[in-house]
């Protein structure tokens, strides 16, 4: 699904869960290219599936795109690795360093940001799983020693290889005991003339190494957008990457189950076609009355209560139908006469619909003045 800024679907196409992620996003972007005509500057956003060396090349300079640059790159890893010099954003909470690229031969304006909120929350669950990691990986070190060795030299190499492929760790103390053991699959207590075998067992006690860690820790919220348009500036690359969520919570909208509509079990690839054509129709109802909306507010520098009672120019549109829920029109007979009314309707609520515009005051309207049957 493509949507714009504002998160109004303009491309659907459902697709099965086993195809290729790199595929069917080039093509969606060349599907709504060919068919979205217009003069300004469009920039595409995608996640990281998109890019690759060969759609990077595919999509050349015929169109602007934006996305997170996957970190499976060696050129990303140093880069995220490094330490540039950070410039600050007019959103403290973000920093940012700049660089060119020419991947896929492409010339590009990759953008290394740091967020504070997302290092906050990864360092949260960097330190969740490190104990996790220690215990496990103290596991697996024993495991790789328990059956013991033929000589000092080869139990001490063992422990340095593994520390060389886990560089987060360092030993407190390591210890090679000597001891003497029956032949392999001899068991019992050993005659006085036997001949013994001589094992080298370790023991050992790991720690982290605080250099390590703290590199590792440092790292934490960052990530790397690259665009195809050199002179982008970076904050605005940043703003707009931002506004791929628009199309993450259509998803969550069309999934979710709260709207109370029926569960419906197809199988036929058409019939389930239908559906979600249907279900981004009902999308695009949505996410235009809340752009509206919003814009309206903004506008005439209004407000409404949110769902902590506090007022906001931002209100979604569920928490708009929310607020009448409990509105009801019963008909009750009134001197032999059927009279319509209208019931929990408050000037809150009015309010609402004055600013949602003529039309919807109309019809309101209209229901308040339904002609009455004798």
């Amino acid at each position: 699904m493509v949507t714009n800024q504002y998160g109004i679907p303009l491309f659907m196409e459902p697709l099965s869960g086993n195809e290729s992620e790199k595929k069917t996003l080039l093509r969606t972007k060349e599907e709504v290219r060919k068919n979205l005509v217009t003069d300004e500057t469009i920039y595409h956003m995608a996640d990281s599936a998109l890019y690759s060396a060969e759609n990077v090349a595919r999509l050349g300079d015929q169109c602007f795109w934006i996305t997170r640059v996957p970190e499976t790159i060696k050129e990303v890893q140093q880069i995220v690795q490094s330490n540039p010099d950070w410039i600050s954003c007019r959103d403290s909470r973000y920093k940012y360093a700049t660089f060119t690229s020419s991947y896929g031969g492409i010339p590009q304006r990759w953008v290394l940001f740091r967020s504070e909120e997302q290092y906050r929350k990864s360092l949260l669950t960097y330190e969740k799983n490190q104990v996790k990691g220690l215990e496990r990986d103290k596991t697996a070190l024993h495991k790789l020693c328990v059956k013991g060795f033929a000589c000092e030299a080869d139990a001490r190499m063992t422990v340095e290889r593994w520390l060389a492929k886990h560089p987060r760790y360092s030993l407190e103390h390591l210890d090679i005991l000597e001891k003497h053991q029956r032949s392999s699959g001899k068991r019992g207590r050993p005659r006085k003339d036997e001949h013994l075998e001589k094992i080298y067992h370790v023991d050992v006690c790991l720690t982290f190494d605080p250099v390590v860690v703290a590199h590792e820790k440092e790292l934490l919220g960052r990530f790397l957008l690259g665009c195809n348009d050199p002179t982008i500036d970076p904050e605005v690359m940043l703003e707009y990457y931002k506004e791929q969520s628009t199309v993450e919570r259509g998803f969550r909208f069309i999934k979710d189950g709260r709207f109370h509509v029926s569960e419906v079990y197809l199988e036929n690839e058409n019939r389930i076609a239908a559906l979600a054509m249907i279900m981004v129709l009902c999308l695009m109802v949505y996410s235009i009355t809340e752009w509206q909306f919003r814009n309206t507010l903004a506008t005439k520098n209004a407000t409404i209560r949110d769902q902590y009672k506090k007022p906001t120019r931002k209100p979604s549109a569920k928490w708009l139908y929310f607020l009448f829920w409990r509105v009801r029109q019963i008909a009750k007979i009134v001197d032999n006469r059927r009279v319509c009314q209208i019931l929990n309707y408050t000037s809150e609520l009015g309010d609402i619909i004055h600013l949602l515009g003529p039309p919807n005051e109309k019809i309101l309207l209209a229901q308040k003045l339904m002609p009455s049957v004798g």
